[in-house]
């Protein structure tokens, strides 16, 4: 079963060897055991009373590996006390805690591998820990890197003496784990929709340059600039409303770099919707046009600051949600044209009359017809049309007006042609000498034109024969 929006622990990286996660055979225990207890005690995550573990899927994902590959190993490490603790933070990018193993004092650290292998002095390895040197650290790095490009995210585990607190320096590397959390299906296919229709997705994550280059480019972003954290700083205004325009990925950034993107794309005069989930993503969501927060896992706090929350983490919800609003306004502008349209020729049939014979072919009670009928169950019927495909292949609106060129065009060529088709009905009334007749002609012509002009107000983008049925339209016509 593939469970969306968890981590899932993919690789190991132990004595200088890569090994997939759910095969260890090869790999020495007394090493793993050290690994996991590390993954375990440097964690916030807590499984419940009915086995289900909360808190960042991370450290979940940790807890995880722990239980699937030693489950006996968990149960002696619930009564270990934590006697201090650093936690992790977007800056420092690592977490440390210390604790006390049988009446000895370890310090257990995890975070990203560029700010946990420098501050190792020594490598553990099957037989004994090796010292570490400038070199060998970067090889290992090289190595991260690697399962970066892979599209993993890595954290680096190592241990240390109770004097590693609080420097956290001269620690021990025990190894490093790759992490992956698997796409969902519609992931792809929900951003192509998005740039189609001519919306920019931008992403902003925590995660490597690596990482986060490998899985723009399987969910179809280009990727071909990446902007690091260390990029952003001590930018000018001008230049990050430059950088905001031409990255489409941010990697490594902390909460005040993500409130600096969205405040430069605002600068440029985007609208912009920012989704988080996480406590450092609330300024970032409050600065936002629209924030965007997730429902499942996300914190109260992104809750909170944000302006809708997704009940389902999807991305693909998101650009529902755009369809639908761009089906609304479309609607919207449909009806109101339509009621326009009809009541100016209304006005325009009766007050020429008035002004030309000195009277009107309608009655009190036909002109209350018209207007609490023939307006307004057609334009009821028109605010429920179906989405069409040119909804999502057109770039977003520069101006929320309901009016343009094109709706004055709609205005006075179809009010137009109601009205002339109403004049020669009443004229041709007239020459029969019956004025009775020509008011039910009148009558029945401007009600015609009228239910008629509904079906061409039903889309201002393709004909109504290329038109899915609107049932509704039909039963109030």
């Amino acid at each position: 079963r593939t469970a969306y929006n968890s981590m899932r622990v993919e690789e190991l990286w132990l004595d200088g060897r890569t090994h997939p996660a759910r095969t260890t055979a090869d790999i020495d225990r007394t090493l793993l055991t050290r690994l996991l207890r590390v993954a375990a005690l440097c964690n916030d995550a807590r499984t419940a009373a009915d086995g289900a573990m909360h808190g960042d899927p991370t450290e979940v994902a940790l807890l995880e590996l722990a239980d699937s590959l030693m489950p006996d190993l968990r149960p002696g490490l619930k009564d270990v006390p934590r006697l201090g603790e650093i936690p992790f933070d977007a800056a420092r990018r690592r977490m440390t805690v210390e604790i006390d193993v049988e009446g000895s004092r370890r310090v257990l650290t995890k975070g990203a591998p560029e700010t946990v292998i420098p501050r190792a002095a020594t490598l553990a390895g099957s037989g004994q820990d090796v010292s570490l040197g400038e070199s060998a650290r970067q090889m290992i790095l090289a190595d991260a890197e690697a399962m970066a490009h892979r599209g993993l995210r890595v954290l680096a585990l190592a241990d240390g003496e109770a004097s590693a607190m609080p420097d956290e320096r001269h620690l021990t590397l025990i190894g490093l784990v790759g992490m992956a959390d698997p796409l969902r299906a519609e992931a792809r296919p929900a951003i192509a929709r998005a740039i189609g229709a001519g919306i920019r997705v931008v992403m902003i994550t925590g995660d490597h340059a690596m990482t986060a280059r490998a899985i723009a480019r399987q969910v179809g972003l280009h990727a071909t600039q990446v902007v690091t954290g260390r990029d952003l700083v001590d930018r000018s205004e001008s230049e990050l409303a430059r950088i905001a325009v031409d990255a489409d990925v941010f990697a490594r950034v902390t909460s005040e770099h993500k409130l600096s993107i969205v405040q430069a794309l605002r600068s440029n005069g985007e609208i912009v919707a920012m989704t988080g989930d996480g406590v450092n993503d609330a300024p970032a969501l409050r600065a936002a046009d629209i924030g965007v927060a997730m429902g499942v896992g996300g914190t109260d706090v992104a809750r909170d600051a944000a302006d809708l929350v997704l009940a389902d983490n999807n991305f693909n919800t998101i650009v529902a949600a755009i369809e639908e609003g761009r089906t609304v306004f479309a609607n919207i502008r449909s009806l109101i044209h339509f009621l326009l349209t009809c009541n100016l020729a209304e006005v325009v049939v009766v007050f020429s009359l008035l002004v030309t014979v000195g009277a009107t072919p309608l009655l009190p009670i036909q002109i209350l017809f018209v207007n609490l009928l023939t307006d307004s169950l057609p334009a009821l019927a028109l605010g429920g049309e179906p989405s069409e495909p040119e909804f999502m292949r057109s770039r977003p609106r520069r101006s929320t007006a309901i009016f343009g060129r094109d709706s004055a065009a709609a205005l006075l060529g179809i009010g137009a042609l109601i009205a002339l088709a109403t004049f020669a009905a009443y004229a041709w009334g007239q020459a029969s000498g019956d004025d009775a007749l020509a008011s039910r002609l009148t009558f029945a012509t401007l009600v015609g034109s009228q239910l008629s002009a509904s079906f061409a107000f039903r889309s201002q983008l393709r004909s109504v024969f290329q038109l899915p049925r609107n049932l509704w339209l039909l039963f109030a016509v």
